[in-house]
């Protein structure tokens, strides 16, 4: 049987290849026929879901995924899973991971998230803020620092919700 097929997936000028188990084809299709948001579940760099809008990605590069499903680090290193490679643990809480100069890493997941978030119902609300292009406030995580993260629905291309690690 051959290994699930696998996809690496690039939005506008955001640096990070997401790892999509999926074929390029059914991405590509998917992305074609949306008419809202899309929802990819993603597998490296981080373990968790992309919810891209179509509408306000711009571009989409959607390529075949290395042979090997974890892929190879842009620095050429092998990718990293549960752990940082310097040995620190991995974050504990759910994270978003929003559009950004510098790619995604497992020590750097993005916003981390207030303790008990739902990624679901947060995917939900993310989905109903781009297809409504309404603003969005998440709550963060008090270990962080706390505070709020406000999202504009309208201009945001997408969202990596990044699944708590334990």
């Amino acid at each position: 049987m051959d290994p699930q097929p696998t996809a690496r997936v690039q939005i506008g000028t955001d640096p990070t290849f997401w790892v999509v188990p999926a074929s390029q084809d059914a991405i590509a299709g998917q992305l074609q026929q949306a008419a809202g948001p899309v929802d990819l579940p993603v597998a490296d760099p981080l373990n968790g879901l992309l919810v891209l809008s179509a509408l306000a990605a711009g571009w989409v590069t959607v390529l075949p995924g290395a042979p090997d499903t974890g892929g190879t680090h842009p620095t050429g290193t092998a990718s990293p899973r549960g752990t940082h490679p310097t040995g620190d643990r991995a974050q504990t809480a759910a994270a978003v991971y929003l559009p950004s100069l510098t790619a995604a890493t497992p020590s750097t997941p993005g916003h981390l998230l207030a303790t008990g978030t739902e990624v679901a119902t947060t995917a939900e609300d993310i989905r109903a803020a781009m297809t409504n292009g309404t603003r969005l406030t998440l709550q963060l995580n008090a270990d962080s620092g706390g505070g709020l993260l406000v999202l504009n629905g309208a201009a945001l291309a997408f969202v990596v919700l990044v699944l708590a690690t334990v």
